[in-house]
Protein backbone atom coordinates (compact mmCIF):
# COMPACT_ATOMS: atom_id res chain seq x y z
CA UNK A 1 0.00 0.00 0.00
CA UNK A 2 1.33 3.79 -0.61
CA UNK A 3 2.40 5.49 2.20
CA UNK A 4 0.45 8.82 2.84
CA UNK A 5 3.24 10.96 1.37
CA UNK A 6 3.56 9.53 -1.13
CA UNK A 7 -0.40 9.21 -1.95
CA UNK A 8 -0.86 12.75 -1.39
CA UNK A 9 2.51 13.59 -4.07
CA UNK A 10 0.75 10.90 -6.10
CA UNK A 11 -2.39 12.84 -6.45
CA UNK A 12 -1.59 16.67 -5.28
CA UNK A 13 -3.32 17.55 -8.70
CA UNK A 14 -6.45 15.21 -8.69
CA UNK A 15 -10.00 16.99 -8.86
CA UNK A 16 -12.59 15.29 -7.68
CA UNK A 17 -15.09 14.51 -11.31
CA UNK A 18 -17.67 12.47 -10.42
CA UNK A 19 -20.98 14.32 -9.14
CA UNK A 20 -21.17 14.51 -5.51
CA UNK A 21 -25.06 13.38 -3.74
CA UNK A 22 -25.88 16.13 -1.66
CA UNK A 23 -24.79 14.81 2.38
CA UNK A 24 -21.99 14.53 4.74
CA UNK A 25 -18.18 13.47 4.40
CA UNK A 26 -17.62 11.05 6.78
CA UNK A 27 -13.73 9.58 7.45
CA UNK A 28 -13.60 7.06 10.23
CA UNK A 29 -9.92 6.00 12.02
CA UNK A 30 -8.80 9.04 10.03
CA UNK A 31 -5.65 9.94 12.28
CA UNK A 32 -3.86 12.75 11.47
CA UNK A 33 -5.09 12.53 7.59
CA UNK A 34 -7.15 15.48 7.15
CA UNK A 35 -5.76 17.39 4.63
CA UNK A 36 -5.64 15.48 1.89
CA UNK A 37 -9.52 14.54 2.16
CA UNK A 38 -10.05 17.76 2.63
CA UNK A 39 -8.69 19.17 -0.68
CA UNK A 40 -10.44 16.88 -2.44
CA UNK A 41 -13.75 17.37 -1.48
CA UNK A 42 -13.82 20.96 -0.12
CA UNK A 43 -15.38 22.26 -2.86
CA UNK A 44 -18.33 19.38 -2.92
CA UNK A 45 -19.60 18.75 0.87
CA UNK A 46 -20.66 21.52 3.22
CA UNK A 47 -20.27 18.82 6.06
CA UNK A 48 -16.99 16.89 7.54
CA UNK A 49 -17.05 14.47 10.58
CA UNK A 50 -13.86 12.82 10.92
CA UNK A 51 -13.84 10.23 13.78
CA UNK A 52 -10.98 8.84 15.80
CA UNK A 53 -10.10 7.22 19.09
CA UNK A 54 -6.85 9.28 19.21
CA UNK A 55 -6.82 13.10 19.06
CA UNK A 56 -7.50 14.68 15.57
CA UNK A 57 -5.89 17.99 14.57
CA UNK A 58 -7.16 19.60 11.97
CA UNK A 59 -4.77 21.55 9.06
CA UNK A 60 -3.03 24.97 10.12
CA UNK A 61 -4.89 27.72 8.98
CA UNK A 62 -3.01 30.91 8.22
CA UNK A 63 -5.97 33.00 10.56
CA UNK A 64 -7.55 34.17 13.79
CA UNK A 65 -10.36 31.62 15.34
CA UNK A 66 -12.84 32.78 17.09
CA UNK A 67 -13.56 30.42 20.33
CA UNK A 68 -17.66 30.89 20.37
CA UNK A 69 -19.79 29.88 23.74
CA UNK A 70 -22.41 27.32 23.10
CA UNK A 71 -24.72 30.72 22.43
CA UNK A 72 -22.51 31.76 19.67
CA UNK A 73 -20.56 34.40 21.33
CA UNK A 74 -16.77 34.99 21.11
CA UNK A 75 -14.93 33.71 23.98
CA UNK A 76 -11.27 34.73 22.62
CA UNK A 77 -9.55 34.85 19.56
CA UNK A 78 -6.59 32.16 19.00
CA UNK A 79 -3.47 33.76 16.29
CA UNK A 80 -1.96 30.99 14.13
CA UNK A 81 1.43 30.00 15.61
CA UNK A 82 4.72 30.92 13.60
CA UNK A 83 4.81 26.34 13.31
CA UNK A 84 1.26 26.69 11.88
CA UNK A 85 2.09 29.16 9.06
CA UNK A 86 4.83 26.63 8.47
CA UNK A 87 2.49 23.83 8.08
CA UNK A 88 0.47 26.13 6.19
CA UNK A 89 3.53 26.82 3.20
CA UNK A 90 3.80 22.79 3.36
CA UNK A 91 0.54 21.92 2.55
CA UNK A 92 0.04 24.41 -0.31
CA UNK A 93 3.64 23.16 -1.76
CA UNK A 94 3.20 19.46 -1.20
CA UNK A 95 -1.06 19.23 -1.60
CA UNK A 96 -1.48 22.21 -3.87
CA UNK A 97 -4.09 23.42 -1.79
CA UNK A 98 -3.69 27.15 -2.64
CA UNK A 99 -6.95 27.43 -3.97
CA UNK A 100 -8.62 26.15 -0.40
CA UNK A 101 -6.40 28.82 1.26
CA UNK A 102 -6.28 31.52 -0.87
CA UNK A 103 -10.28 31.00 -0.71
CA UNK A 104 -10.25 31.40 3.06
CA UNK A 105 -11.35 34.54 4.90
CA UNK A 106 -12.64 33.29 8.68
CA UNK A 107 -12.95 30.57 10.83
CA UNK A 108 -14.74 30.06 14.13
CA UNK A 109 -14.55 26.86 16.92
CA UNK A 110 -17.35 25.95 19.19
CA UNK A 111 -16.86 23.06 22.02
CA UNK A 112 -19.01 19.96 22.47
CA UNK A 113 -22.29 21.47 23.98
CA UNK A 114 -23.43 18.03 25.71
CA UNK A 115 -22.65 14.56 24.97
CA UNK A 116 -24.34 12.64 22.66
CA UNK A 117 -25.12 8.64 23.82
CA UNK A 118 -24.79 6.10 21.32
CA UNK A 119 -26.01 2.13 22.49
CA UNK A 120 -24.22 -0.91 20.09
CA UNK A 121 -24.23 -4.14 20.76
CA UNK A 122 -20.93 -6.32 20.88
CA UNK A 123 -20.57 -9.93 20.91
CA UNK A 124 -19.61 -11.46 24.18
CA UNK A 125 -19.93 -8.15 26.04
CA UNK A 126 -23.72 -6.85 25.50
CA UNK A 127 -25.02 -3.85 25.38
CA UNK A 128 -22.65 -0.48 26.05
CA UNK A 129 -22.98 2.92 26.18
CA UNK A 130 -20.34 5.93 24.33
CA UNK A 131 -20.35 9.16 24.97
CA UNK A 132 -20.07 11.08 21.88
CA UNK A 133 -18.92 14.82 21.80
CA UNK A 134 -18.01 16.20 18.29
CA UNK A 135 -16.08 19.23 18.09
CA UNK A 136 -17.07 22.32 15.68
CA UNK A 137 -15.06 23.99 13.12
CA UNK A 138 -16.61 26.17 10.69
CA UNK A 139 -14.05 28.00 7.70
CA UNK A 140 -15.62 30.15 5.87
CA UNK A 141 -14.32 31.13 2.26
CA UNK A 142 -15.06 34.69 -0.19
CA UNK A 143 -17.91 33.00 -2.28
CA UNK A 144 -19.79 33.06 0.29
CA UNK A 145 -19.39 29.47 1.52
CA UNK A 146 -18.52 27.86 4.55
CA UNK A 147 -17.75 24.51 5.45
CA UNK A 148 -18.27 22.75 8.78
CA UNK A 149 -15.96 20.05 10.28
CA UNK A 150 -16.99 17.68 13.06
CA UNK A 151 -14.20 15.85 15.19
CA UNK A 152 -15.44 12.80 17.05
CA UNK A 153 -12.42 11.84 19.96
CA UNK A 154 -14.43 8.43 20.16
CA UNK A 155 -15.41 4.93 18.35
CA UNK A 156 -15.91 5.40 14.59
CA UNK A 157 -18.42 3.08 14.83
CA UNK A 158 -20.60 4.83 17.56
CA UNK A 159 -20.10 8.64 15.88
CA UNK A 160 -21.24 6.94 12.24
CA UNK A 161 -24.55 5.88 13.71
CA UNK A 162 -24.74 9.40 14.37
CA UNK A 163 -24.31 10.94 10.95
CA UNK A 164 -27.51 10.91 8.14
CA UNK A 165 -27.18 10.93 5.22
CA UNK A 166 -23.67 10.21 3.60
CA UNK A 167 -22.40 11.22 0.59
CA UNK A 168 -18.72 9.96 0.99
CA UNK A 169 -17.40 7.68 3.17
CA UNK A 170 -14.15 7.87 2.87
CA UNK A 171 -11.19 5.27 3.79
CA UNK A 172 -7.42 5.17 3.35
CA UNK A 173 -4.89 2.95 5.14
Amino acid sequence: MMPFHERDRYFSHTEVTVDVPDGVFFYPCCGDDIAFPLRLFWKHVETFHFADIAPIRLPAIPLETKHLSPRGEVMRVQQPRPGDLAEVAELRESLNMSAFYDALIDASYTPPIRPRISRMHVPEIGLISVEIRPHKTTWFFKDERAITLYKYHSDAYAAFQQIDPIAVFFLSR
